[in-house]
């Protein structure tokens, strides 16, 4: 007996999702972020992009901000939303597969 299956159906899905997926979830990523990024003039805020498969901010007081100093509290902006985004990377998928 002999069981023919087109898979390519499911390999155009698979692709897709693959694709779509990753900037699904730095999108989320990055609004998470944006939200918990402090405010003075609103550039370090406003700095925040997405380019390939990374989120980056090229501001030079990113990382004083990010990890504090020993004069200021670091902020944790990315990292709380890295630690808090878990659930997204399926959601993503998720939306990715419709």
């Amino acid at each position: 007996m002999k069981v023919r299956i087109d898979s390519s159906r499911l390999e155009r899905k698979l692709g897709k999702v693959q694709k779509e997926a990753p900037r699904l979830y730095l999108d989320s990523l990055m609004k998470r972020t944006k939200n918990r990024t402090p405010v003075d003039t609103g550039t370090l805020k406003s700095s925040w992009i997405i380019r390939g498969l990374v989120l980056l901010n090229n501001t030079p007081y990113v990382k004083p901000v990010e990890f504090g100093t020993r004069y200021q509290p670091a902020q944790l902006m990315l990292t709380t939303s890295i630690l808090e985004s878990g659930r997204d990377w399926e959601k993503a998928i998720k939306k990715a597969y419709r």
